[in-house]
């Protein structure tokens, strides 16, 4: 509500400017449509945010997992299992399995992710195709083919760089759906060896095409470096600026995900313009929005 009456409050003083020199000139269909503009940037910002963590956490979590030394840390929520067994033995099969529910970071989950490794996430060259079968994210089912690419190791500070790119992703809601496609650099850094909640991944470059759940347009690239930790309750961005486009408004928007720390938010920052006969005024205008 706050965001929304600050909102009012710039339209009603615009129009108020301007009726003091122009009292019989106004077209309330103008104001409408910039008004319009604005609505669309949050929800297009929202679904940005949507689809980039729900992806990014199954990213995360198959890469940690495609570790042989990560993987033998199974729970019983979601079932781990890599097969066939051997440090030697490739291609294996990676299967993270919630089940017909499962309570897990606060979300409920189920179906399964399953991932074919043809060799260790460690070796440069190493592909992985993650697919999905009946996966729910909570109301949300995930569609789509994920690959992903080992193209550098280093082992003085344990580093992998990888390519990943989302394929045909479908995020189907009760009330609409999200299809995009995306391709990106990250950055792996494995602080302790047999544990993962201390790993840092970084998205190093990226870019997105998508449709939104109400079936507008955008584009989505990363301006900074995006910084998630696993410390956090779940895999979190905390850092770094990615910014989403739109032909249905006028500014593209910046989110920015902070200064480090796990507070499970972020910024959004655009502009907004008012059309009041004919007559533009234009303000920046910042949101906060609660990571998904």
């Amino acid at each position: 509500m706050k965001t929304f009456s600050f909102i009012l409050v710039f339209i009603a003083t615009a129009m108020l400017l301007n009726y003091s020199c122009k009292k019989d000139e106004s077209n309330p269909e103008e104001t409408k449509q910039d008004t319009t503009k604005v609505i669309n940037n949050q929800s297009t910002a929202k679904n940005a945010l949507v689809a980039t963590s729900i992806y990014n956490d199954v990213i995360t979590d198959v890469v940690m997992s495609c570790d042989t030394a990560i993987a033998t840390n199974k729970t019983s929520c979601p079932s781990i299992s890599l097969t066939p067994s051997g440090l030697a033995n490739y291609p294996k099969t990676l299967t993270i399995d919630f089940g017909t529910s499962c309570t897990f970071r606060n979300h409920i989950y189920s179906g399964s992710i399953s991932a074919s490794l043809s060799g260790k996430i460690r070796d440069i060259g190493t592909t992985v195709s993650i697919s999905f079968n009946n996966f729910k994210v909570d109301t949300v089912s995930v569609g789509g083919t994920i690959s992903l690419t080992v193209n550098d190791f280093s082992a003085l500070n344990y580093q992998i760089t990888l390519t990943e790119a989302i394929n045909n992703g479908v995020l189907t809601f009760p009330s609409g759906g999200i299809t995009l496609n995306t391709t990106q650099t990250v950055k792996w850094t494995i602080n302790t060896l047999t544990d993962y909640s201390d790993d840092i991944f970084e998205v190093l470059d990226g870019n997105s095409s998508a449709t939104g759940t109400d079936g507008k347009t955008f584009t989505s690239e990363v301006k900074e470096t995006v910084v998630i930790i696993t410390s956090c309750t779940k895999p979190e961005p905390v850092d770094g600026k990615m910014d989403i486009t739109s032909p249905e408004y006028n500014y593209p928007a910046t989110i920015d995900f902070g200064d480090g720390t796990c507070d499970g938010k972020a910024i959004v920052t655009t502009k907004i313009s008012i059309t009041v006969n004919n007559q533009t005024f234009t303000q920046d205008y910042n949101y906060e929005v609660i990571l998904p």
